[in-house]
């Protein structure tokens, strides 16, 4: 972190490098966690301030925020196992973060771990054209909109302040709405809900007690949320519920993002049909007599009451006779044989 004061009064500057050295001697305590950089070094040099801190290579949640996909309940509660344990570790040192949001959660590259970066003063001093009367106050008020609560905003900061901006960090990953863009009710509460009804109903209380408007509503410190969180039924499910999801989204007022639509079905999904305008070919009901494929079904011959006469053969010139008339149809044929039958069957005695 470099940190600049041009053209500032001298109340600014000695403001400056008090809230510098105040960082410093914090993140000094605080390195001893393993998911806060560690501490390097600090120093003044021709009236500029350098902290150097432990890099990590990755990428924040801010960068995850952009695929605009709803976080599935593992993922959330993945957040909250490591998130809670840190702020529970500041919070026994005395320590409020203050600026608890997406893109200063970082996700180390190598094994996925998050860590828990920028604790916000001097970054704060760093916007131009502060009113000095914003810094007479005990405690300035330092945050991001949307993910900091109201007595923050007023410059009165609690632990609880920062069980809040987790809380909004999450529900911004479950519903793909950024929190400025959330509605309220009646009591000031905010609507968020509808927009994730994929998570359970014991992590959607949760959620809501960490985002009450007013602090003594909410998890005093981050001790309290995590004890809270771990009482929490198991999650069990397949391990395709790990993975980000897309679901459809009612619209919002103002919103900055577009309103979702569920996900295309996958190919291997589709089956395609047959629409080959040929019918097939009927099936013959018992009684009837198969024919060729070109020959129509014919009605079933009534059988007769009287013994049927034995079969005579055609032998010799008849046979013969019978083969020529091949060159016609199939159906005089038929007809053919059939005649040339009856004329060489006997009549009965």
């Amino acid at each position: 972190k470099h940190l600049v004061c041009p053209n500032q009064s001298q109340e600014m500057a000695e403001l400056a490098v008090k809230m510098f050295h105040r960082e410093a001697e914090v993140l000094e305590k605080l390195t001893a966690h393993p998911q806060i950089p560690q501490l390097l070094a600090y120093f003044e040099e021709d009236g500029e301030f350098y902290i150097v801190q432990q890099y990590i290579e990755g990428h924040s949640l801010a960068k995850e925020l952009e695929a605009r996909q709803n976080w599935a309940e593992s993922k959330v509660r993945a957040l909250l196992a490591e998130l809670l344990p840190i702020l529970s570790f500041i919070h026994s040192q005395g320590v409020i973060h203050r600026d608890i949001k997406p893109s200063n959660i970082l996700r180390q590259k190598s094994d996925g771990k998050l860590f828990l970066i920028d604790f916000g003063a001097i970054k704060q001093l760093q916007a131009p054209n502060v009113p000095n009367h914003v810094l007479t106050s005990a405690t300035i008020s330092i945050g991001t909109p949307g993910y900091m609560p109201i007595e923050q905003g007023m410059g009165k900061p609690r632990p609880s302040s920062d069980i809040f901006g987790l809380g909004m960090t999450a529900i911004h990953g479950a519903t793909t709405i950024h929190p400025q863009n959330l509605k309220e009710d009646e009591d000031g509460e905010l609507i968020w809900q509808p927009f994730a009804q994929h998570l359970s109903s014991e992590l959607l209380r949760f959620l809501e007690r960490m985002v009450r408007s007013h602090f003594k509503e909410r998890y005093r410190d981050g001790s309290e949320a995590l004890t809270a969180f771990q009482s929490l039924p198991a999650l069990e499910l397949p391990d395709t519920e790990a993975q980000d999801i897309t679901l459809p989204q009612p619209l919002v007022a103002n919103s900055a993002y577009p309103k979702q639509t569920a996900p295309i079905t996958s190919p291997q999904e589709i089956t395609l049909l047959n629409l080959d305008p040929t019918p097939a070919p009927a099936i013959p009901e018992i009684g009837e007599v198969a024919t060729e494929p070109e020959m129509p079904i014919q009605p079933p011959i009534a059988k007769s009451t009287e013994e049927a006469p034995p079969a005579i053969l055609l032998t010799g010139d008849l046979a013969a006779s019978a083969n020529t008339r091949e060159t016609a149809t199939s159906s005089t044929t038929k007809l053919e044989l059939a005649n040339a039958t009856t004329l060489l069957t006997p009549e009965p005695e």
